[in-house]
């Protein structure tokens, strides 16, 4: 088995990278922007360091969140715009959860149940606390595949090939059966739809994390 990772980077620090990227994406789509996480977004550096290859979508996604900052978006617009994108969407936007964009396939994911308060904090934010009851919403499939990149690099760092070959194929396979199949089309549309610069980030950013995952993890 084979893996394509940045070639000045050791795999266990990329997986490692890749895992507090998809943390955070995860924790901007899967409930609001509350103070401590834009605190933690306005800090210096955090959005300029980040730690993935600068694509199209990547780029669209800092620049759209940087846009936020700049222009004072009140925590009351990110409400209200979360609101309209992930839980009372238009009616003819489906919903942004798995069962939704593929609703004549049998879904079944193979992987462990999640529960956020386990996730390791990412940036310096405490694990999401969320009542979401969907296995297949988008911020829970993003949580997912993070664990497998911060379980993968964990074996890498610990010496364990055999682990961090099997929690890589585990990966693969999630982001082939799961999140690539709908999670690109969902985040188009909240891009689209979305009426803050914030959400339009967070999809743009959450798109590129995914294009980074499958250009170099699911081959």
């Amino acid at each position: 088995m084979t893996t394509t990772l940045m070639p000045a980077r050791s795999e266990a620090d990329t997986l490692n990278d890749l895992a507090r990227a998809y943390g955070l994406t995860s924790r901007l789509v899967l409930a609001p922007a509350d103070d401590e996480l834009l605190a933690r977004l306005a800090e210096p550096g955090l959005l300029e360091g980040w730690p993935l290859h600068r694509c199209s979508e990547t780029m669209r996604g800092l620049s759209s969140l940087h846009r936020s900052q700049v222009d004072g978006e009140s925590p009351a617009a990110l409400a209200a715009d979360y609101h309209q994108l992930f839980v009372a969407p238009a009616p003819c936007v489906p919903a942004p959860c798995e069962s939704a964009y593929r609703p004549f396939e049998q879904l079944v994911l193979d992987v462990p149940a999640v529960d956020l308060r386990d996730q390791p904090a990412v940036y310096g934010l405490p694990a999401t606390r969320s009542d979401r009851r969907e296995g297949d919403h988008l911020g829970v499939e993003l949580a997912v595949a993070g664990r497998l990149a911060l379980a993968a690099g964990a074996a890498r760092t610990r010496g364990d090939a055999e682990a961090a070959a099997a929690t890589l194929q585990a990966h693969r396979a999630f982001l082939e059966e799961h999140l690539m199949r709908w999670a690109p089309g969902c985040l188009r549309e909240v891009e689209a739809d979305a009426a803050t610069h914030f959400y339009r980030g967070a999809a743009a950013l959450a798109l590129g994390v995914l294009a980074h995952a499958h250009e170099r993890l699911a081959h």
